[in-house]
């Protein structure tokens, strides 16, 4: 794993607000930095269960940013590297 991440995981936060499109000062949601942590770990929750306008549609940047800060993501399975997105309107 890249020092980056185990030294506070500054780069890759900042990686993810830029992935983010968040203005200079602007924050992710606690629930974001939360699951990049998370994919940083390696861990992949089996569910993202957040209210409506809390940024879901972020969890694909949040796994590509993961991914190139060198997480080891494996399916829930560890038979791959899917990601199925549902989104309910």
């Amino acid at each position: 794993m890249p020092a980056q991440l185990v030294d506070g995981g500054n780069l890759a936060n900042e990686w993810l607000r830029q992935a983010l499109g968040l203005a200079e000062g602007e924050t992710p949601f606690p629930w974001q930095e939360e699951l990049l942590s998370c994919f940083v770990r390696g861990k992949i929750p089996p569910a993202v269960d957040i209210p409506t306008g809390l940024g879901k549609t972020a969890v694909m940047a949040i796994w590509v940013v993961a991914r190139a800060s060198g997480a080891k993501l494996r399916g829930l399975r560890g038979t791959g590297q899917t990601v199925a997105f549902v989104e309910e309107s």
